[in-house]
C-alpha cells in the first residue's frame, strides 16, 4: 500500500512509465524538487505543485495527496471535480482548481501552470467560482507599486463591464493589459496606471462600449 506521498508518486511514475526528467518537462516542476519528494526524507509539495503533478500524470489529485480513491479517474483524464479533497485529521480544507486564462501565451521567461489549486473557502469569500476564475501574469511596471511585473493575478471573468473603479484585465488587439479603470458620468472611462510615470488615458463613451473586459482582478500573489 502506498502510505506516503513519495510512495504514491513512485507508483504513479511506474504505472505511467514516466521518468523524473519527463515529469519535470510535462509539469514545469524542477527535477531536483521532484527528486527531493522521492528522497529518503521526502518533503510534501505545495497544493499548486501537487496539482501540476497530478495533471501531468493524468491521475487523481485526491489520491496523490491523500491516498483516497483510485489513482486514475474513470475517464483517464484530469477533471476539476477530482481536485477537491479533504483530510479531516490533518485540518486541510478542500481545494479547487483554477485555470490559466484561455489563449494567454507565455513568454520564454514566464512560467505559469495551466492549473493551480486554491482553497475553496478562499474563492467563496471572494464570491468567485473556480469555473469562471482565471489566472494571469502581470507584465510591465505600469501598475507598480500595486502590481509588479511578474505578479500572479486572479480574475473574475464574470465581470464584463466597468461599473465601479477597480483593476481590470482588458484585451486590446489580442494583447491583455492590467489597468485601473474608472467609469465617468458621461459613459467614458478613465484608464489609470498606478505608476505615475504613465499618464492617465480617457476612452470615449463610444469606444468604452466596445472595450473588451476580460475580467476584474480580485487577488494577486508575488514571489519574494
Amino acid at each position: 500500500m502506498a502510505h506516503s506521498f513519495a510512495d504514491r508518486l513512485r507508483l504513479a511514475l511506474d504505472a505511467e512509465d514516466v521518468t523524473v526528467p519527463e515529469l519535470s518537462r510535462r509539469s514545469g516542476v524542477g527535477e531536483s524538487t521532484i527528486r527531493n519528494w522521492l528522497s529518503a526524507k521526502p518533503s510534501v509539495p505545495s497544493a499548486e505543485y501537487a496539482a501540476e503533478i497530478a495533471h501531468a500524470l493524468s491521475i487523481s489529485l485526491q489520491w496523490l495527496i491523500a491516498g483516497r480513491g483510485e489513482m486514475r479517474p474513470e475517464d483517464h483524464c484530469f477533471r476539476e471535480d477530482q481536485a477537491r479533497y479533504r483530510i479531516d485529521d490533518a485540518g486541510i480544507s478542500g481545494l479547487v482548481v483554477v485555470r490559466r486564462l484561455d489563449g494567454y501565451a507565455l513568454t520564454e521567461q514566464e512560467h505559469l501552470a495551466e492549473i493551480l489549486a486554491f482553497p475553496a473557502s478562499m474563492l467563496t469569500r471572494m464570491g468567485l467560482s473556480a469555473s469562471t476564475a482565471r489566472l494571469l501574469i502581470v507584465r510591465g511596471d505600469s501598475m507598480a507599486p500595486t502590481l509588479q511585473h511578474g505578479d500572479l493575478v486572479l480574475l473574475d471573468t464574470t465581470v464584463e463591464s466597468v461599473k465601479e473603479s477597480a483593476i481590470f484585465a482588458v484585451s486590446v488587439d489580442d494583447r491583455v493589459f492590467v489597468k485601473r479603470i474608472q467609469p465617468r458620468y458621461d459613459g467614458s472611462l478613465q484608464v489609470v496606471s498606478d505608476n505615475p510615470v504613465y499618464p492617465p488615458e480617457k476612452i470615449s463613451a463610444t469606444d468604452a462600449a466596445a472595450l473588451k473586459i476580460v475580467g476584474q482582478v480580485r487577488w494577486f500573489g508575488r514571489s519574494i
